[in-house]
């Protein structure tokens, strides 16, 4: 299960982080290796609209901040990674919340990843399933992409299917929206905590907890997209985000 600590609103949202990571390591990955494993032509792009994998997770609402469906005590969260054309070098490009519904009680979403149609089946295969770059590897990037929607629907703050086109995106708009921002929040929190934990890094920041965080931030993929484009309140909200976040994992000197 994940829990919305709601107690700490201005801080990361407390998914359960192994919980996710269990999922794509042993619901999604397997049949994602497999059906890269059976691709006709290895060497060439796998194609845009190929659908890939899916699986099913089940997540804890939060009563009081639900809006949408107030006597929902479940989301329901339906899968499916799929291939999309993209100009980005990164093995997951993205995705969305594309359905939100109330059956019999119950609050189901479905969620959409979408893997680069770009990349050969060869590529990732060979390239992209060791994590040495997080931007690179398709099972960090089907759990950073689910730490940020999984935050959305643990919040249940959709009345409606996002009205965000990603097509047409005002990006100061959306990366400032209050839900977003506590989204992408867990993500640059959860890089920053792993880069900070390199020895490498350590050592370049010399006992020095500013220069740290600074560094963490600056290998950070999510914090170079929304960074230039957040308010200053926001940035600030952010960056507290992560400092509480390294100290409750003990990372700051």
């Amino acid at each position: 299960m994940w829990r919305y600590d709601y107690r700490r609103g201005s801080g990361t949202v407390r998914v359960d982080l192994h919980q996710v990571q269990h999922f794509v390591a042993n619901d999604l990955m397997p049949d994602i290796e497999h059906w890269l494993r059976a691709h006709p032509d290895p060497n060439e792009p796998i194609g845009a609209g190929r659908r890939i994998a899916k699986g099913v997770i089940e997540i804890e609402t939060v009563r009081s901040r639900s809006r949408s469906f107030p006597h929902a005590e479940f989301i329901e969260a339906q899968v499916f990674v799929i291939s999309k054309a993209s100009q980005s070098r990164d093995a997951v490009i993205g995705g969305a919340v594309t359905e939100v519904h109330e059956d019999r009680g119950e609050f189901k979403i479905g969620v959409h990843a979408w893997l680069n149609a770009g990349v050969s089946a060869h590529d990732y295969l060979k390239h992209r399933m060791s994590p040495n770059r997080l931007d690179q590897n398709i099972q960090y990037g089907l759990y950073s992409l689910l730490i940020h929607e999984l935050t959305h629907a643990a919040e249940a703050m959709f009345k409606k299917k996002p009205g965000y086109d990603p097509e047409n995106l005002d990006r100061r708009d959306y990366y400032n929206d209050p839900k977003e921002v506590r989204a992408f929040m867990q993500q640059v929190a959860d890089e920053v905590l792993h880069y900070v934990g390199l020895d490498t890094i350590r050592d370049y920041a010399g006992g020095n907890n500013r220069k740290l965080v600074d560094t963490g931030l600056k290998v950070s993929a999510t914090w170079r997209e929304i960074g230039p484009f957040l308010t200053p309140a926001n940035k600030r909200r952010v960056l507290s985000a992560v400092y509480a976040a390294m100290d409750r994992q003990g990372r700051l000197f």
